[in-house]
């Protein structure tokens, strides 16, 4: 299973660098103003509550909390806060973004690491849609998931 994942990671790693590296020097962007977004979503476990602070127009802070509900057993939270590296916005209008941060989850109130990549696609001037895939890296165990959802767009 380890391997499995491992592998899912790179995999999404490597299509988001591929995707992302040679179309982020061509790339215009739309609006030169960060995006910022609060949305919720599913994951392959449960639920998600997805955001993003943008730092600066390369950089982000990515909150995400998910639940576990499509598993039996105990029924738990995971956040994670990853700061990541947006690239640039393709031609396709995909702004695909990588990067780690920290993560806690109320299974055994574990800390630990997370690794994230995804995309953000704006809809329009309101909505975004968001795809990610996190590992989180805690003490007793790996928690891989996957989140898409959808997120209302604000300034700050």
């Amino acid at each position: 299973m380890k391997f499995t994942i491992a592998s899912l990671i790179s995999i999404g790693f490597a299509c988001t660098v591929a995707i992302a590296a040679p179309m982020s020097a061509l790339a215009q962007e739309k609006n030169s103003q960060p995006l910022n977004y609060f949305g919720v979503g599913a994951s392959n476990r449960g639920a998600a509550i997805e955001s993003k602070l943008s730092i600066n127009n390369r950089f982000s802070v990515r909150p995400t909390a998910t639940t576990k509900l499509f598993e039996e057993g105990d029924r738990h939270a995971t956040i994670y806060v990853p700061v990541t590296y947006d690239f640039g916005q393709t031609s396709s209008g995909l702004r695909p973004f990588v990067g780690a941060g920290a993560g806690i989850t109320t299974e055994n109130r574990q800390f630990g690491g997370v690794l994230t990549t995804g995309a953000d696609y704006r809809i329009n001037k309101r909505l975004t849609a968001v795809g990610s895939v996190n590992l989180g890296l805690f003490e007793d165990n790996r928690d891989f998931n996957a989140v898409l959802g959808i997120a209302t767009n604000f300034n700050r």
